[in-house]
């Protein structure tokens, strides 16, 4: 079940996707890069120099690619229901769109999202900043509740009862 979930950064109306953008009733847009991924980010600072560097970056999906965190990666798959929202989604490694609904990662380096769009997992990925983050999002189920990422690197799941909780197990 897919649902609305992302406001307009400028204006907080709801950002609809079209073919290439997302707009608001207000007109402000967002292009979809050729990559996938769109900036919502609102500052006139470069996204580039948000966030990892392009060398952090390297790095850290070297590190993943060598297989080290696999096992938290393959207990945390089968725990993803509904929409989830990953916050500092990095470049995307935990993420798996589950099949009852739709993946929206999002990261304040415009490097770590295109390698989390360039996966092609189904997902969506946007630059943005969530320390703002009621601007961002609206729901997910029933309503959106503030959320920090869990130190210990678990995306977040929407769930019609609790919010927005861990995906690790309490």
């Amino acid at each position: 079940m897919k649902e609305q979930v992302l406001v307009c950064p400028v204006c907080g109306g709801a950002l609809l996707r079209t073919e290439r953008q997302y707009t608001c009733p207000a007109g402000h847009s967002f292009d979809v890069a050729k990559e996938g991924y769109v900036n919502l980010l609102c500052t006139s600072k470069s996204a580039d120099k948000m966030g990892d560097s392009k060398e952090s970056a390297a790095a850290r999906h070297a590190f993943l690619e060598r297989g080290y965190y696999g096992c938290l990666k393959e207990a945390l798959t089968p725990l993803l229901h509904g929409n989830v929202l990953d916050i500092c989604c990095g470049e995307g490694y935990y993420d798996s769109v589950p099949a009852d609904g739709a993946l929206y990662g999002f990261d304040l380096s415009k490097t770590m999202v295109r390698l989390a769009a360039k996966r092609k997992n189904g997902g969506q990925y946007f630059v943005a900043n969530l320390a703002s983050r009621s601007r961002v999002c609206s729901s997910v189920g029933a309503r959106w509740a503030a959320v920090q990422r869990d130190p210990r690197c678990a995306p977040f799941v929407a769930d019609q009862r609790d919010g927005v909780r861990s995906a690790l197990p309490q």
